[in-house]
């Protein structure tokens, strides 16, 4: 079967789309099926092609506008030491410097074109479908701009076989006096799309609420992981090393409370590390480090040296945390803070076994980081990590792939894993 996905954030881009869809593709080539990729070239050219090598999928990256390349040279002027601070740059990392209120300034105005990716996407993936034949596009959605191909694509060619991946909701961080423009985008998708791939079991309960005519289109398809083969043993060290590894955001994943609360330890018994981009949010303190954004193998010394990995579960709605499945992946104990009582994170933790849950509030995170301590004390993480190897795997990404394809071919294939429940 060929695939041909178009997607504007594709590997080594670092997003939740880019990251989920690298997964998927790879499954889905150990099913048997060719995966070809449309993504603009938001990289330098050289990045771009050393990670076009992996096997499972061959990426045709395209021009992605005259805005977004001038964007990339600004950030490799501007933003580079800043966004990477390393070791060295920690104990600044937090101070304000001269100028930074402009570049603040710029990097705002300067947020990703998207759009403009509009006319070179559509071509190349018109070329691409001249040029061989496809059993079906599937549109990764994030941001928009892939959604309105998708359209023009159907368009083109109607008897396209379209699968529309809405990882968010269309309309979920669009301002409330722009919500109508959005919520059309989301119908059009909706009846021109043959199938809809979903990754929240709450958010398909409102598409087919919304639109029961078109009921049969909805396919549950979560986040995923690679295959877990046994449990490693975890034994607690001291001090307990909490990670973050991930993007911060100042509404909807703000780390100030985690951080409040961890500074009222002793560095001695408690520290807290960040990896990824933290848009300004970590001030690094004695038991706080922040370490920027670093490559895949320092990722992997940080996790191996981490005891618990952390996760601020999201204040928006109908929206599925795909950190969290990653996190299942590396066997380690996993603390999860909800910010809302449907966090869809709370199943997860206690159908696997893989971690304590808390309410991201002071007490709610104190009360559990008490706890670590205390399991710490022990020797174990038995008191709340006895996770079940059968249980993590269905949501693998082979498990997910399988959806995906009874979904892609138009069939109803099996049931959502009880993961999702």
């Amino acid at each position: 079967m060929r695939l041909l996905l178009v997607a504007y954030e594709y590997p080594p881009v670092i997003a939740a789309q880019a990251i989920r869809w690298q997964g998927l593709g790879a499954a889905l080539h150990r099913l048997g099926c060719e995966v070809d990729v449309v993504a603009p070239g938001l990289l330098e050219a050289e990045v771009l092609e050393s990670a076009n090598g992996d096997g499972a999928s061959r990426v045709a990256w395209t021009y992605p506008g005259p805005f977004a390349a001038f964007r990339r040279l600004f950030k490799r002027w501007f933003g580079g030491r800043r966004s990477q601070p390393g070791a060295a740059g920690q104990a600044e990392a937090g101070a304000t410097a001269p100028g930074s209120g402009l570049r603040e300034r710029l990097a705002r105005v300067l947020a990703t074109p998207s759009f403009e990716w509009l006319p070179f996407g559509f071509w190349r993936a018109v070329q691409l479908l001249k040029r061989r034949s496809y059993d079906a596009v599937i549109l990764s959605y994030e941001p928009s701009v892939v959604l309105l191909i998708g359209l023009l694509l159907r368009l083109w060619n109607p008897s396209l076989r379209i699968v529309a991946d809405l990882g968010d909701p269309v309309w979920h961080r669009r301002a409330t006096e722009r919500l109508g423009i959005w919520r059309r985008l989301e119908w059009l998708t909706v009846r021109s799309c043959d199938a809809i791939l979903v990754t929240d079991p709450r958010f398909l309960r409102t598409l087919e609420s919304d639109y029961p005519e078109f009921k049969t289109r909805f396919h549950l398809v979560g986040h995923g992981h690679e295959r877990v083969h046994g449990i490693v043993s975890q034994i607690p060290t001291k001090p307990v090393r909490l990670l973050f590894a991930g993007t911060l955001y100042p509404h909807a994943r703000d780390p100030a409370t985690l951080i409040q609360s961890v500074s009222c330890f002793d560095p001695d018994l408690l520290v807290l590390d960040f990896v990824g981009e933290t848009n300004g949010l970590v001030t690094p303190s004695l038991n706080v480090k922040s370490h920027g954004i670093v490559s895949r193998s320092d990722l992997r010394s940080y996790v191996e040296r981490a005891d618990v990995l952390v996760n601020i579960g999201n204040t928006l709605p109908l929206q599925s945390p795909g950190k969290l499945f990653e996190y299942l992946e590396l066997q380690k104990p996993i603390l999860h803070l909800y910010q809302r009582d449907d966090d869809p994170g709370l199943h997860v933790i206690a159908y696997t076994g893989a971690g304590l849950a808390a309410r991201y509030e002071p007490a709610g995170v104190q009360q559990a980081l008490e706890c670590l301590l205390l399991a710490a004390g022990s020797g174990s993480w038995a008191s709340f990590y006895s996770p079940v190897t059968s249980r993590i795997n269905e949501s693998s990404w082979d498990a997910r792939a399988s959806l995906a394809l009874a979904a892609i071919r138009g069939s109803d294939g099996s049931k959502a894993q009880t993961i999702d429940s």
